[in-house]
This record gives C-alpha cells, structure tokens and sequence, in this order.
C-alpha cells in the first residue's frame, strides 16, 4: 500500500501542460496510470476494512472509464456495491446491486466473477432490512441443486447458513434447522462452530422434549 499511496499523491501534485487545438493551455494531472494505481489501492482498502476509502476510490475510477473498458467498470460497480454493504447503507447497497445484476446479467465476465456474489449480497441485504421473504427468494437461487451433495464452495454454504437465519427469523424452525444442519454436514470446523449456537435455539424453540434435549448438545 505504501509505494501505491506515493505515487497516487505525487501524481496529484504532477501537472502536464498541453495546447487544446485553439492553442489554448490545459492541465493533466491524472492519467491511465493514476486510475489503475487508484484503483489496486481501493482493493486494498476492501481488503483492510477501509470500505468508505474503497468506496469513494471505485466511484472515482468508474467515473474515469470509457465503455469499451467493460470488464473494468464491472469490478468498479461491483466492489463499490459491496463496500456500501459493509458500511451499512442497506438500501443504497441493494439498489447498486440490482442496477449491477440488471446492466451486466447476460455479460460472460459478470456471470462467471460477480453474479453469484452479487445475489448473496442482495439477499443479506434484504435479510438487514428484514424483508424476510425477499431475502429467502434470494438464497434459494444459490442452493438450487444442492440439497443432496456438498456446496462447491464457501459462499454457497454462508448461503445456506443465512437462508437458516431468515427461515428462522419467520419463525419456520424446520426449514431452519434443514439449513443449518448442511454446514454442519459439510462446513469447516469454523463454519460448524459457528452454526451450533444457531441450530440449538432453533431446536429449543420448537418446544418439544426431545427437540430441548438435542438442543443442549448444540449449546
């Protein structure tokens, strides 16, 4: 991040001198270089928590972009999406993100980097701003097809982890209990200590003798 940060300020103190075609004096003072570095340090800034540094660094570089830099802009719209997630702005970050699943849906880059991601984080949104039923919409569309073989990958299995908390914040205990027993059927040893706490009250809840007892050896 260092060496980034130098050249990012030394290149806003840099000014290039030009003539426009009526011999008129213009100043440079970001180039190519500039936004690529901006843009590198904005991902470094997602990396450490930095989310409004992220944000405002994305925004500046898509702004920068023309249209033929399409795999670009993509990552600009969809990294800033997320930092507005990670900052707590729910609804503006709900709303980037579908503009983002609406432009790019058919687009090769989009679909294989950013499309699953992009419905997990619509679907956290929509579980912060408890609409429930929206959010259980949302995560179903990434559990397809694997209700009887392990999740290929890490944010399919938190899928099936917060679809577990909707269904339990609607109350739908056994839809809950479903969800959370696939981390533990096939989640790291983090992933299945965390969900522990989740399936037990989950069990408790549902009020029965025998569901208490299984809830004890969850707690």
């Amino acid at each position: 991040l260092y060496p980034i940060n130098s050249y990012l300020n030394n290149e806003k103190t840099k000014q290039e001198i030009r003539k426009d075609e009526h011999g008129h004096e213009i100043s440079f003072i970001k180039n190519q270089y500039f936004y690529e570095a901006l843009y590198w340090r904005s991902r470094i800034h997602m990396k450490t928590y930095y989310y409004s540094f992220a944000r405002s660094g994305f925004e500046e570089v898509s702004a920068s972009l023309n249209y033929k830099e399409n795999e670009k802009i993509i990552s600009c719209l969809f990294f800033k999406a997320k930092a507005t997630f990670f900052l707590g702005q729910y609804k503006l970050a709900l709303k980037d993100f579908d503009n983002l699943n609406a432009l790019y849906s058919i687009d090769e880059f989009y679909k294989n980097n950013f499309n699953e991601e992009t419905v997990f984080y619509i679907a956290r949104s929509y579980f912060e701003l408890a609409k429930f039923d929206k959010a259980i919409q949302k995560f179903l569309l990434l559990t397809a097809g694997y209700e009887n073989r392990e999740p290929h990958s890490k944010l399919i299995r938190n899928a099936y982890y917060w679809l577990g908390e909707s269904y339990y914040c609607k109350g739908l205990l056994n839809e809950a209990i479903k969800s959370y027993q696939v981390i533990l059927n096939f989640g790291t040893y983090a992933e299945k200590e965390n969900v522990h706490y989740s399936m037990g009250w989950a069990l408790f809840e549902k009020g029965d003798l025998a569901s208490k007892d299984a809830a004890k050896k969850q707690f």
